[in-house]
């Protein structure tokens, strides 16, 4: 009897082991979830500076800035997690004097596009443009596979600028309730 008693003893303290463990695992994980969503998607859009209250107003506010060269100004107005590439492309399009050229490329007026080619978040929305292709801009810093790419494409035009229609998504940032280039 003894024995039995003792053995259910040992068998519920193994229970609750058992059972404090999984409790505390699935506490950590839920912890350890909100603390990275906030770290790493809540906090930098609640931080984000930038942005224009209209798709219409970041898309201006984002050319000016690249006009100007101000390239600090201009990733501004791009979603946050994407800021570090496209400022580091915009740098090397400035230190080798390719900006204006890249700016060029861009036209300022834009068109909603109601029925878009891709799927997007119920906070996105996409916009096209006409945009010219400059072969020079095309290949410089393109990847040996892009390079290939860019031979066909390139090859039946007439000259070394093309015209063609952009497309560029916005999204919406909650946060600070300001459109943001995605």
């Amino acid at each position: 009897m003894k024995a039995r008693i003792i053995l259910g003893g040992i068998g519920i303290f193994i229970l609750f082991l058992i059972l404090g463990a999984v409790f505390r695992m699935m506490w950590f994980y839920f912890v350890q979830k909100e603390i990275l969503e906030y770290t790493y998607i809540e906090r930098p859009l609640r931080e984000a500076k930038g942005g224009g209250k209209t798709p219409e107003e970041t898309w201006i506010g984002y050319l000016n800035a690249l006009e100007k060269g101000d390239i600090e100004e201009a990733v501004q107005y791009i979603w946050p997690e994407n800021r570090e590439n496209v400022k580091k492309y915009l740098l090397l399009l400035k230190e080798n004097g390719k900006l204006p050229l890249f700016v060029s490329t861009y036209n300022k007026n834009i068109k909603k596009v109601e029925h878009p080619t891709r799927m997007l978040e119920n906070d996105e929305v996409m916009y096209s443009y006409i945009s010219t292709a400059y072969k020079e801009l095309d290949y410089f810093n393109a990847s040996e596979k892009d390079k290939e790419f860019l031979d066909e494409w390139w090859a039946d035009k007439k000259s070394n600028i093309a015209t063609y229609t952009q497309e560029v998504i916005f999204k919406y940032n909650p946060y600070t309730k300001r459109w943001l280039i995605k």
